[in-house]
């Protein structure tokens, strides 16, 4: 719009002349709205800076976290396997202790005992 009062001296439809006074306001004019309006892009550009700033924050905040929850998951999976384990192993306890030492469990270690004395009173074959 400003173009129009720097181009004409009249006006191109009703051919009246534009007054010089009302030429140099308009002008002014146009000038204080296209400042304005810079400046408020100005404004909006550090806005939005700071908006894509704070959305990469969120972002990396946002992996961290999922990460935390995949390494968090492991952890109650190899709590939970630890614990079942745990529970077989009381178990056996419980058992060997219910049951005591056989008479059994005592002649697979006396034959035990006895391979591996005849194993190392034999020669290497090596």
């Amino acid at each position: 719009m400003k173009t129009f009062f720097v181009e004409n001296e009249d006006c191109p439809t009703c051919e009246q002349h534009i007054d010089e006074n009302f030429k140099e306001d308009m002008i002014a004019k146009k000038d204080e709205e296209k400042e304005e309006l810079e400046e408020g892009l100005s404004k909006l550009k550090t806005v939005l800076d700071g908006v894509f700033d704070r959305v990469g924050e969120i972002k990396k905040t946002t992996k961290i976290i999922a990460d935390n929850q995949v390494s968090l998951a492991k952890i109650n999976t190899s709590i939970k396997e630890l614990e079942k384990f745990n529970v077989k192993l009381q178990t056996e306890i419980d058992q060997y202790t219910k049951d005591g030492v056989g008479i059994n469990d005592t002649d697979k270690l006396t034959t035990l005992s006895k391979i591996e004395s005849a194993s190392l009173r034999a020669p290497s074959a090596f």
